[in-house]
């Protein structure tokens, strides 16, 4: 009993820890983005942060998916629970510590920059861009733009977990295939969305987004149903595709 009370923790600890390591890497590169360079300096462009992002995930997942397959997201961790593969209490817990580590993550970005990044950058949240609202506003049209767009993204990249983590047939590549699929996911939705594929990912920035200077009147929530909807439907299409049509569950022989 003592070994399984161990084992349940290390794998809260780790899905906290490394959600809150994802967060803080991630926020701190899109913040990094609107650090003003000197003229002749190079500056990040899309295809950086989506390298980066990418090859950020493939180590997390490689590193945290050795001690649980929590997989640092809510989405993820309710869609293993609709595939039977978590209870409800796990994967309830699962998304407490994966909220709280990307909300203490939000924290630390809120203390490492400036202002003025953190104005430019929104603290780092992903937020539906202007190419798809309506005179700068959040209408049910855009909404439903962005949570389709999120949808598609989380889809994506939960195929890739079930490929690299959770078939007991996975291909041996740790998290590298997850983390090329997140670079794609970047490179496609950074624009539109900001492509987050995880609500630990908005949530953990987006609550201290009121507390920077110059954006206490700036809406935080009017788009938060895009981040929570996308990728759960999108990893709950997933599994429901790959359990059913990719690869059922093997059925047992019967002796003859």
């Amino acid at each position: 009993e003592e070994s399984l009370v161990d084992k349940d923790l290390r794998a809260y600890l780790v899905e906290l820890v490394g959600t809150f390591t994802l967060v803080l890497l991630s926020a701190s590169l899109v913040c990094a983005v609107k650090i003003r360079v000197a003229e002749g300096e190079p500056s990040i462009g899309l295809v950086s942060v989506a390298v980066g992002l990418g090859c950020l995930m493939a180590v997390l997942l490689t590193v945290t998916t050795r001690v649980y397959d929590g997989c640092l997201s809510p989405a993820v961790s309710i869609m293993l629970w609709v595939t039977g593969r978590f209870t409800g209490k796990r994967a309830i817990m699962m998304s407490i510590v994966q909220v709280v580590g990307g909300v203490l993550a939000g924290w630390f970005i809120a203390l490492i920059f400036s202002d003025q990044v953190l104005r430019d950058s929104y603290a780092g949240t992903p937020h539906l861009q202007e190419s798809l609202r309506v005179d700068g506003k959040v209408t049910f049209g855009s909404l439903l733009a962005g949570v389709a767009i999120e949808t598609g993204l989380a889809f994506l990249f939960t195929l890739s977990l079930f490929v690299t983590v959770f078939d007991p047939k996975r291909l041996k590549m740790g998290g590298l295939l997850a983390g090329v699929s997140y670079t794609a996911c970047v490179l496609i939705g950074y624009h539109l969305t900001g492509a987050s594929v995880n609500p630990a990912r908005w949530a953990g920035t987006a609550i201290w987004q009121p507390t920077v200077a110059g954006l206490e009147t700036k809406p935080v929530f009017d788009d938060h149903l895009i981040y929570w909807m996308g990728p759960i439907v999108g990893g709950l299409l997933a599994g429901i595709v790959y359990t059913s049509l990719i690869r059922p569950p093997e059925k047992p022989s019967v002796a003859k």
